[in-house]
């Protein structure tokens, strides 16, 4: 299931002022995932925040990817879609060496961070 342009729907264009890359997306509070987890107070589950970062850098470097390993992530403020309307995915990093993409970074508003992420994805040939 895509989560991009479904769950998390893309606001403007991607900037890449304060970072390498960085793309707002605005939660939809009325995707089904948010109807299960959790009915009446619904949150983001974190694996659709791994997700949304991999289709993000999909979409950007126009590659195919799978997750390889999670070096760090830290979710820290949970992604509420009835109060957090809009977030930033900010890439402090994001960069392939060999077939490998190293992507690490912070999803954020303001100045409330909520998740930190180090990651590597594998490039699928």
């Amino acid at each position: 299931m895509r989560l991009l342009e479904k769950m998390f729907v893309p606001v403007g264009e991607p900037t890449a002022d304060n970072a390498v890359y960085a793309l707002s997306l605005r939660p939809d509070v009325n995707h089904v995932i948010y109807q299960a987890h959790f009915p009446g107070s619904p949150v983001t589950p974190g694996v659709c925040i791994i997700k949304v970062i991999g289709e993000i850098i999909e979409k950007h470097l126009m590659k195919t990817i799978e997750l390889q390993e999670v070096k760090n992530l830290k979710f820290i403020v949970p992604v509420v879609p009835t109060q957090d309307k809009e977030i930033d995915v900010l890439f402090s990093q994001l960069e392939i060496v060999d077939d490998v993409i190293r992507a690490r970074g912070t999803i954020e508003k303001g100045k409330t961070i909520y998740t930190k992420f180090s990651t590597l994805w594998k490039i699928k040939k």
